[in-house]
């Protein structure tokens, strides 16, 4: 098998779907299932379950796993390319969720990486943060939805309200209620099930969103006209930035915890460093609690 094998099928496991993963890797999706199909063949026996009605891709017991043979093989595969560097830095594994990522990380990497630090970034959802740290593959993740695990301690970084982001005015002053938003104009992004929840109980779930997210970091692309969303308020403090209109919403749904976890034994030297830097951060934002320095 080769390194484009190994990549697709990683690609797969991570964003849960044949379609995004191809879009991710630049290639179609029959050549992506090609590629999955031949390290099946090569190994002898099946990575993905293959069945009717499945949203999202879903492992056979080989698959789940092959994930960690595949992971360290692209490790390795790095590694030898990296034969030359004499000098081994400090590394840190670390994952987060898209949001968290993409609008709390920029200045924290940036000051862990001035140590001469090096520094592993990737986007996890909650199931597989567990899978991936289970298996030696992460220091420290940050989750939505911890679980119980006998040893991973979840515990939590922060919470935060929801806001209304718009690309028009909305109201002209700073709150907005839900009677206020059409909800055939929604951005929906589910982002988790407590949100989920209010939301199915405040709006009419006969009428369908304008467009429904997978992935977050698209709402900026499709804000227009009349189309609204509601985001973590991070997310829309950071979209305000970039001209957006942003409110509080009254009576708006239950406010989001982020908590990070690491494993229990041979716990990085580098995480209280890395927790420290983020809380200096979170303690920029007026409306988010912060948990790491209490």
């Amino acid at each position: 098998m080769t390194l484009l094998e190994i990549e697709a099928f990683l690609a797969v496991v991570k964003y849960g779907n044949i379609s995004l993963a191809a879009k991710e890797l630049y290639v179609t999706q029959p050549t992506l299932s090609k590629r999955i199909k031949i390290m099946e063949n090569e190994l002898g026996y099946s990575l993905i379950k293959r069945q009717k009605g499945l949203r999202t891709v879903q492992l056979t017991p080989e698959g789940k796993k092959f994930l960690t043979i595949a992971d360290k093989w692209k490790g390795l595969w790095k590694e030898t390319n990296e034969i030359f560097s004499v000098v081994q830095k400090p590394k840190l594994l670390v994952s987060a969720v898209e949001s968290v990522s993409l609008y709390l990380f920029p200045k924290v990497l940036q000051a862990f990486l001035r140590q001469n630090y090096n520094l592993k970034i990737s986007f996890q959802h909650s199931p597989s943060a567990y899978t991936y740290m289970e298996s030696g593959l992460l220091d420290l993740a940050f989750i939505e939805e911890p679980r119980y695990s006998k040893h991973i301690h979840a515990t939590p970084a922060f919470s935060e309200p929801f806001v209304v982001v718009a690309c028009c005015m909305i109201t002209e002053g700073d709150t907005v209620s839900v009677s206020d938003l059409l909800p055939e104009y929604e951005i929906h992004v589910s982002w988790n099930p407590e949100f989920e929840s209010w939301h199915s109980k405040s709006f009419d779930e006969r009428i369908s969103p304008l467009i429904t997210l997978s992935q977050d970091s698209l709402i900026p692309y499709v804000l227009g006209g009349k189309a609204w969303g509601i985001v973590p308020y991070s997310t829309g403090i950071n979209l305000k930035k970039q001209g957006f209109h942003i409110y509080r919403l009254l009576e708006g749904p239950p406010d989001r915890f982020i908590y990070y976890i690491v494993h229990g034994y041979e716990k990085n030297k580098l995480i209280p460093y890395f927790l420290s830097l983020l809380d200096q951060e979170l303690r920029t934002y007026p409306e988010i609690i912060s948990f790491l320095q209490q």
